[in-house]
């Protein structure tokens, strides 16, 4: 995927075997081909090791048309959001089997399990020796074959867990195989120091910038307050500068007090942001998503996934767990990162145990749509080949994961065309990635992505002759991307220095913060937020057509830079295709469609209410210093769940002087 500069791990599952033997089921120890224990290296007895537990959901079978229904436009339920509360009546596992699990991994010694609010994710921490002594199993630390600087700790023997409790579970991580989540951020050429350097003397803040993607899109961008939520995710200790941020908003002439809204208490996960050390993703990922919707409260979700033995190696379980234990996460998921789908569901080897983990992540994606949260992620950067490309070039297609995913929304790649009009992301035509599409391996269109199946069949039987052989893809799979935007030549601060990067790392931020212009108008409306958008998405297409910018030149037939291209692959064509989705986004017809058109949703979701505007004190300006003085470097150690849209203007205010001017915590006078 583009981006792909570093490798984060995430988890896969293993078989359950159905073999008893007293009672007692056995998770199959770990086992994977790019993974091997690390010879030398004992693992200490007391070493604080942590893993997941996954335990199923009741109710499973209908999921799926829970959130068809509250994510259709044309349902009677549309908008009509699952709370936190709701989700425990209906889908979280029963209170009593909750604790026969929980009653069972006590048994290890000293052992701290901490239980997530939907009731489904447990992060259990205990001493290596005495998780061993419990689960009748031998840990050691795995190091990865390619990247051997990535270790982690795996079981080389199965797990003893009685049957009664086996059978609630999805997954434990201690068995699962190990692969690796990668940004998509890449750069756009190859620079020295001095060429850098002499670039950012220039001032050369050019390419797409955020006045490029303005002019482009018709993005009507009032700056002021806004409702609503929006986030990131960062993983492999990637994070940014705020520094960075300003001088952004400086280059592109965007409002100042908007350039730093991202306290303390916004940013999430197992590592604080490291102002210090920017990466090349974070900085891109932020930046662009801030820009395109300034004004609207940003959130991180930062993921370290450096430690070896640690559960902070976990990075993607670790996210998810921690959107599941909030009330009110941010509306909106931005996720520049993607693995390759076999390694996630080796469907190839019907390795059931695999994708019964695959399925368990998806079940969280669904949860989070149903509760009304966006969930986007970056599609790619290596075209029809994927992650896998180099390896197989051109003898399959392979799919990328989670973009493959029907309960997320895949984000493709275009650049701007010598006409100057959008076309793909190509290497071949020009760019330095290219983006990412193509057919899950594992879904079933007709019954997972219904939404989409008018307009994919389509594509595939008017322009089967020019793809790859039926046989290199899954026609009946979930298609993606579902849609596109910009992905070549962004300019990007990057420790006060400017850099280029390219990549759908760039495209999930951009249309991210697109969909966070849309739900600040509708909250303000009265309305729900957009929550899960794909049944939306293909609505609009067959309602409208007009909202979407439909690009019909390119191909997606090659990888990364460096790669080469296959001689076929997937076309762009009139209509949904499998390089560009639905088109990249007219925004004043797409608005129209998300905001004025008339449903019979309910308007007084618990999402929906407007802030209150309270007139201007100035006699409070220096109180609010005060206040922020005080909190200055302060995070408190159980962060407040993320308001979303329930944000008070009296909350938004504090971030701001009476001067318009930002005040932010770690400011003094």
């Amino acid at each position: 995927m583009t981006g792909l500069g570093l490798c984060i791990n995430v988890i896969l599952v293993v078989l359950l075997s159905t073999k008893a033997e007293e009672h007692a089921a056995h998770l199959r120890p770990f086992s994977s081909p790019e993974w091997s224990v690390l010879e030398g290296h004992d693992l200490p007895k007391n070493h604080l090791a942590t893993f997941y537990v996954h335990m199923k959901l009741r109710n499973e079978d209908q999921l799926t048309a829970d959130l068809i229904s509250v994510s259709d436009p044309e349902s009677s339920e549309y908008g009509n959001h699952f709370t936190m509360q709701q989700i425990n009546e209906k889908y979280s596992p029963l209170a009593e089997d909750v604790d026969k699990v929980t009653t069972f991994f006590n048994n290890i010694e000293n052992v701290e399990i901490e239980n997530n609010l939907q009731r489904n994710f447990l992060k259990i921490s205990a001493q290596v020796e005495h998780i061993e002594n419990a689960l009748g199993t031998t840990l050691q630390v795995h190091h990865n074959e390619i990247h051997k600087d990535a270790k982690i700790i795996r079981a080389v023997q199965s797990l003893n867990i009685p049957d009664d409790v086996s059978t609630l579970l999805s997954f434990v991580s201690l068995t699962t195989p190990v692969s690796h989540i990668v940004p998509m951020a890449v750069e756009h050429q190859e620079v020295s120091e001095e060429q850098m350097e002499k670039e950012v003397n220039l001032g050369s803040f050019t390419g797409a910038t955020p006045e490029v993607s303005q002019r482009l899109y018709k993005i009507e961008n009032e700056p002021q307050l806004r409702m609503g939520s929006q986030s990131f995710a960062a993983f492999y200790g990637q994070f940014f500068n705020p520094m960075d941020i300003k001088a952004m908003f400086q280059y592109a002439n965007l409002p100042m007090k908007y350039a730093k809204l991202i306290p303390n208490e916004n940013i999430f996960g197992t590592i604080d942001n490291r102002a210090d050390l920017p990466g090349r993703e974070s900085s891109l990922d932020v930046q662009t998503l801030m820009s395109t919707a300034p004004g609207v409260p940003t959130y991180m979700y930062s993921m370290i996934d450096l430690n070896p033995y640690n559960y902070a190696n976990e990075g993607f379980l670790a996210y998810v767990q921690i959107v599941g234990n909030q009330e009110n996460p941010p509306l909106i998921h931005s996720i520049s990162y993607g693995d390759d789908s076999k390694t996630i569901f080796d469907a190839d080897s019907n390795k059931e145990g695999n994708i019964q983990y695959g399925n368990a992540v998806d079940q969280e994606f669904k949860l989070m749509g149903l509760r009304g949260l966006s969930v986007i992620f970056a599609s790619g950067d290596s075209g029809v080949g994927g992650l896998a490309f180099r390896r197989v070039r051109c003898e399959k297609t392979w799919p990328v994961w989670p973009a493959s995913s029907p309960y997320i929304t895949a984000v493709g790649g275009t650049k701007l065309g010598d006409s100057g009009e959008e076309e793909v992301c190509s290497i071949d035509s020009g760019g330095t990635i290219t983006g990412g599409g193509g057919f899950s391996t594992v879904s079933n269109r007709a019954d997972d992505a219904p939404w989409q199946v008018e307009a994919v069949d389509g594509y595939l039987s008017k322009y089967a002759s020019q793809m790859t052989g039926i046989d290199k893809f899954n026609a009946k799979g979930r298609g993606y991307p579902d849609v596109s935007v910009l992905a070549h030549d962004f300019p990007v601060l990057l420790y006060y220095s400017i850099v280029k990067l390219s990549g759908t790392s760039a495209s999930a931020p951009l249309f991210a913060g697109m969909i966070a212009l849309i739900n600040d108008l509708r909250l303000k409306a009265g309305k729900s937020p957009m929550g899960f958008l794909n049944p939306f998405l293909y609505w609009v297409a067959k309602n409208n057509p007009s909202a979407y910018n439909d690009i019909t030149k390119g191909h997606i037939n090659c990888g990364i830079m460096g790669d080469g291209c296959c001689p076929e692959g997937f076309p762009a064509t009139p209509g949904w295709d499998a390089a560009t989705g639905l088109g990249s986004i007219n925004y004043p017809e797409f608005k129209k469609m998300a905001v004025d058109f008339e449903t019979t949703e309910n308007s007084e979701s618990v999402a929906t209410a407007s802030p209150t505007k309270k007139p201007k004190n100035k006699n409070k300006k220096n109180k609010r210093r005060r206040r922020n003085r005080r909190r200055r470097n302060k995070k408190p150690k159980n962060p407040k769940p993320v308001l979303s849209s329930e944000i008070e203007q009296e909350d938004m205010d504090d971030h701001y002087d009476d001067d318009d001017d930002y005040v932010n915590d770690d400011d003094s006078e």
